[in-house]
Protein backbone atom coordinates (compact mmCIF):
# COMPACT_ATOMS: atom_id res chain seq x y z
CA UNK A 1 0.00 0.00 0.00
CA UNK A 2 2.85 2.36 0.74
CA UNK A 3 4.21 2.13 -2.80
CA UNK A 4 0.75 2.59 -4.24
CA UNK A 5 0.12 5.79 -2.28
CA UNK A 6 3.60 7.00 -3.22
CA UNK A 7 2.90 6.47 -6.93
CA UNK A 8 -0.39 8.36 -6.53
CA UNK A 9 1.46 11.30 -5.00
CA UNK A 10 0.00 10.73 -1.51
CA UNK A 11 3.29 11.04 0.36
CA UNK A 12 1.78 11.42 3.85
CA UNK A 13 -0.42 8.34 3.47
CA UNK A 14 2.49 6.42 1.98
CA UNK A 15 4.65 7.31 4.96
CA UNK A 16 1.96 6.01 7.34
CA UNK A 17 1.93 2.67 5.52
CA UNK A 18 5.73 2.39 5.42
CA UNK A 19 5.88 3.21 9.14
CA UNK A 20 3.52 0.31 9.86
CA UNK A 21 5.58 -1.91 7.58
CA UNK A 22 8.75 -0.94 9.44
CA UNK A 23 7.25 -2.01 12.76
CA UNK A 24 6.26 -5.36 11.26
CA UNK A 25 9.71 -5.84 9.72
CA UNK A 26 11.39 -5.33 13.10
CA UNK A 27 9.07 -7.89 14.69
CA UNK A 28 9.75 -10.44 11.94
CA UNK A 29 13.49 -10.31 12.61
CA UNK A 30 12.75 -11.67 16.08
CA UNK A 31 10.29 -14.26 14.76
CA UNK A 32 12.70 -15.38 12.01
CA UNK A 33 15.68 -15.38 14.39
CA UNK A 34 17.61 -12.78 12.42
CA UNK A 35 17.49 -14.57 9.08
CA UNK A 36 19.16 -12.85 6.13
CA UNK A 37 15.78 -12.54 4.41
CA UNK A 38 14.15 -10.80 7.37
CA UNK A 39 17.10 -8.44 7.81
CA UNK A 40 17.16 -7.73 4.08
CA UNK A 41 13.47 -6.88 4.20
CA UNK A 42 14.12 -4.50 7.10
CA UNK A 43 16.87 -2.76 5.14
CA UNK A 44 14.58 -2.38 2.11
CA UNK A 45 11.79 -0.85 4.19
CA UNK A 46 14.25 1.50 5.90
CA UNK A 47 15.28 2.74 2.44
CA UNK A 48 11.61 3.21 1.56
CA UNK A 49 11.17 5.18 4.78
CA UNK A 50 14.11 7.38 3.88
CA UNK A 51 12.74 8.01 0.40
CA UNK A 52 9.22 8.82 1.53
CA UNK A 53 10.44 10.98 4.42
CA UNK A 54 12.37 13.07 1.91
CA UNK A 55 9.30 13.33 -0.29
CA UNK A 56 6.83 14.07 2.51
CA UNK A 57 8.85 16.14 4.97
CA UNK A 58 12.21 17.11 3.41
CA UNK A 59 13.75 16.22 6.77
CA UNK A 60 17.35 15.45 5.79
CA UNK A 61 18.35 14.38 9.31
CA UNK A 62 15.54 11.83 9.49
CA UNK A 63 16.25 10.60 5.95
CA UNK A 64 19.94 10.13 6.74
CA UNK A 65 19.05 8.24 9.93
CA UNK A 66 16.94 5.74 7.97
CA UNK A 67 19.64 5.31 5.31
CA UNK A 68 22.35 4.81 7.92
CA UNK A 69 20.36 2.12 9.72
CA UNK A 70 19.70 0.37 6.40
CA UNK A 71 23.42 0.45 5.72
CA UNK A 72 24.19 -1.02 9.15
CA UNK A 73 21.69 -3.83 8.56
CA UNK A 74 23.24 -4.67 5.16
CA UNK A 75 26.72 -4.70 6.68
CA UNK A 76 25.48 -7.01 9.43
CA UNK A 77 24.12 -9.41 6.80
CA UNK A 78 27.46 -9.34 4.99
CA UNK A 79 29.62 -9.96 8.06
CA UNK A 80 27.21 -12.17 10.03
CA UNK A 81 25.24 -14.28 7.53
CA UNK A 82 22.53 -16.53 8.90
CA UNK A 83 21.82 -20.08 7.81
CA UNK A 84 18.28 -19.89 9.17
CA UNK A 85 15.24 -20.03 6.87
CA UNK A 86 16.67 -20.59 3.43
CA UNK A 87 20.37 -20.10 4.01
CA UNK A 88 22.65 -17.06 3.83
CA UNK A 89 22.42 -14.41 1.11
CA UNK A 90 24.98 -14.43 -1.67
CA UNK A 91 27.78 -11.94 -0.89
CA UNK A 92 27.59 -10.46 -4.40
CA UNK A 93 24.01 -9.31 -3.94
CA UNK A 94 24.68 -8.04 -0.43
CA UNK A 95 27.59 -5.96 -1.76
CA UNK A 96 25.39 -4.70 -4.59
CA UNK A 97 22.78 -3.49 -2.13
CA UNK A 98 25.50 -2.01 0.07
CA UNK A 99 26.78 0.03 -2.87
CA UNK A 100 23.28 1.41 -3.41
CA UNK A 101 22.96 2.23 0.30
CA UNK A 102 26.30 4.05 0.34
CA UNK A 103 25.26 6.03 -2.73
CA UNK A 104 21.96 7.11 -1.19
CA UNK A 105 23.65 8.15 2.02
CA UNK A 106 26.25 10.13 0.08
CA UNK A 107 23.46 11.94 -1.78
CA UNK A 108 21.84 13.10 1.45
CA UNK A 109 25.15 14.22 2.96
CA UNK A 110 25.88 16.09 -0.25
CA UNK A 111 22.48 17.77 -0.17
CA UNK A 112 22.95 18.77 3.47
CA UNK A 113 26.23 20.47 2.54
CA UNK A 114 24.79 22.11 -0.58
CA UNK A 115 25.32 25.85 -0.89
CA UNK A 116 22.09 27.35 -2.32
CA UNK A 117 24.10 30.03 -4.10
CA UNK A 118 26.43 27.57 -5.86
CA UNK A 119 24.68 26.64 -9.11
CA UNK A 120 27.47 24.33 -10.26
CA UNK A 121 27.20 22.16 -7.15
CA UNK A 122 23.43 22.08 -7.56
CA UNK A 123 23.90 20.89 -11.14
CA UNK A 124 26.20 18.10 -9.95
CA UNK A 125 23.60 16.96 -7.44
CA UNK A 126 20.88 17.22 -10.09
CA UNK A 127 22.78 14.86 -12.38
CA UNK A 128 23.53 12.46 -9.52
CA UNK A 129 19.85 12.34 -8.58
CA UNK A 130 18.83 11.78 -12.19
CA UNK A 131 21.37 8.98 -12.60
CA UNK A 132 20.06 7.34 -9.42
CA UNK A 133 16.50 7.40 -10.75
CA UNK A 134 15.24 10.11 -8.38
CA UNK A 135 13.56 11.95 -11.24
CA UNK A 136 11.26 14.06 -9.06
CA UNK A 137 14.03 15.87 -7.19
CA UNK A 138 16.29 15.99 -10.24
CA UNK A 139 13.58 17.80 -12.19
CA UNK A 140 13.08 20.25 -9.33
CA UNK A 141 16.73 21.28 -9.69
CA UNK A 142 16.47 21.30 -13.49
CA UNK A 143 13.54 23.71 -13.44
CA UNK A 144 15.24 25.97 -10.93
CA UNK A 145 18.60 26.07 -12.70
CA UNK A 146 17.18 26.59 -16.19
CA UNK A 147 15.05 29.49 -14.96
CA UNK A 148 17.96 31.33 -13.34
CA UNK A 149 19.01 34.73 -14.69
CA UNK A 150 21.95 34.64 -17.08
CA UNK A 151 21.92 30.84 -17.26
CA UNK A 152 24.68 29.80 -19.64
CA UNK A 153 24.81 27.13 -22.33
CA UNK A 154 26.90 24.77 -20.22
CA UNK A 155 24.31 24.77 -17.46
CA UNK A 156 21.51 24.23 -19.97
CA UNK A 157 23.44 21.29 -21.38
CA UNK A 158 23.59 19.72 -17.92
CA UNK A 159 19.86 20.34 -17.52
CA UNK A 160 19.23 18.56 -20.82
CA UNK A 161 21.37 15.64 -19.63
CA UNK A 162 19.36 15.46 -16.42
CA UNK A 163 16.06 15.35 -18.32
CA UNK A 164 17.46 12.65 -20.60
CA UNK A 165 18.48 10.55 -17.59
CA UNK A 166 15.08 11.09 -15.98
CA UNK A 167 13.41 9.80 -19.14
CA UNK A 168 14.86 6.35 -18.36
CA UNK A 169 13.90 6.27 -14.66
CA UNK A 170 12.08 3.04 -13.76
CA UNK A 171 9.87 4.87 -11.26
CA UNK A 172 8.67 7.38 -13.87
CA UNK A 173 5.39 6.76 -15.66
CA UNK A 174 5.10 6.55 -19.44
CA UNK A 175 3.73 10.10 -19.72
CA UNK A 176 6.48 11.44 -17.46
CA UNK A 177 9.19 9.77 -19.54
CA UNK A 178 7.77 11.27 -22.71
CA UNK A 179 7.61 14.71 -21.07
CA UNK A 180 11.23 14.42 -19.88
CA UNK A 181 12.38 13.42 -23.36
CA UNK A 182 10.56 16.37 -24.87
CA UNK A 183 12.04 18.73 -22.30
CA UNK A 184 15.55 17.39 -22.95
CA UNK A 185 15.17 18.06 -26.68
CA UNK A 186 13.72 21.50 -26.01
CA UNK A 187 16.62 22.40 -23.73
CA UNK A 188 19.16 21.14 -26.29
CA UNK A 189 17.49 23.40 -28.84
CA UNK A 190 18.07 26.33 -26.48
CA UNK A 191 21.75 25.36 -26.24
CA UNK A 192 22.03 25.19 -30.02
CA UNK A 193 20.42 28.61 -30.39
CA UNK A 194 23.02 30.06 -28.04
CA UNK A 195 26.24 28.45 -29.18
CA UNK A 196 25.47 26.50 -32.35
CA UNK A 197 25.47 22.74 -32.80
CA UNK A 198 27.98 21.24 -30.40
CA UNK A 199 29.94 18.00 -30.20
CA UNK A 200 29.25 17.28 -26.52
CA UNK A 201 31.99 14.70 -26.01
CA UNK A 202 34.73 16.66 -27.72
CA UNK A 203 33.34 20.11 -26.89
CA UNK A 204 33.86 21.13 -30.53
CA UNK A 205 31.45 23.78 -31.73
CA UNK A 206 30.01 24.19 -35.17
CA UNK A 207 27.87 26.98 -36.63
CA UNK A 208 24.19 26.60 -35.91
CA UNK A 209 22.12 25.38 -38.82
CA UNK A 210 19.74 27.99 -40.24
Amino acid sequence: MGKLFQELGEAKKAKEQFTKGLEIARQRIIIKKGSDASRGNLAAILLNMGDITMEADRDLEAVLKHYQEALQVREDILHHPSAEFGGPSKPFYVLLYLAEDYFRQAQIIREKMLNPSNARRQAELMLALAAAGDHTRAVEFAVKLSAAKNVDAEMLLDVARAYALCSTAETAGTDERAAYTAQALKTLQQVQERVGAEDILGSRRYPATP
